[in-house]
């Protein structure tokens, strides 16, 4: 309705108490995992929503200052066609369609449900479930020839509970089995 005493514009108001954040507690802990996974994020696609978002924080009064952890730098970067649309269908739970060469060079249509984003051995893989071979499967992001499509509505499926990416590519890649180091670290260092 109109707000404008002086004149016909109309114009809207908010209930306060049905858009303001609920009370957050944070510990100093947990407000530095924040603070780092937002540093992790800050120059991929998701850079300016959790930029917005560590503001938001911060004008709550959650102190979300990743500068005072000066001696991390994580940062996820990849050159990958495709991450951005992938990480999209993974939170809307859709499947998608893609042109894949395989380890031969020969190209074939996928389509995925997918699970999430693996970073193994210096190359990004997409996982989930292989709707034409029926089992779970790992891609190569580099060997995509096509961007990834959606399809099907949003939440077409669920991620089993018992889903890890880490045993799907060790069973793929076949690694010989885990292995045991020993390393010096010296004290008080990282």
């Amino acid at each position: 309705g109109s707000h404008d005493p002086w004149g016909p514009s109309d114009g809207y108001r908010i209930n306060r108490e049905d858009i303001e954040l609920p009370d957050i507690a944070l510990t100093g802990q947990e407000a530095a995992i924040v603070a780092l996974a937002g540093r992790v994020w800050q120059d991929s696609a998701l850079g300016d929503p959790v930029a917005t978002s560590l503001t938001k924080l911060a004008t709550i009064g959650i102190d979300v200052d990743s500068e005072s952890i000066p001696l991390l730098s994580p940062t996820i970067r990849t050159d990958d066609a495709g991450f951005e649309e992938i990480i999209e269908a993974i939170q809307q739970r859709k499947s998608i369609s893609f042109s894949y060469s395989d380890a031969q060079g020969n190209a074939s249509e996928r389509k995925l449900q997918p699970w999430g984003l693996l970073n193994w051995h210096d190359r990004w893989y997409v996982g989930g479930f292989d709707v034409a071979r029926a089992e779970p499967r790992m891609f190569r992001l580099d060997r995509m020839n096509s961007k990834p499509k959606t399809f099907g509505s949003v939440g077409s499926f669920t991620r089993p509970a018992d889903a890890n990416l880490e045993k799907i590519a060790g069973k793929m890649f076949n690694q010989g089995g885990e292995h045991e180091a020993v390393i010096a670290v010296t004290k008080e260092r990282a």
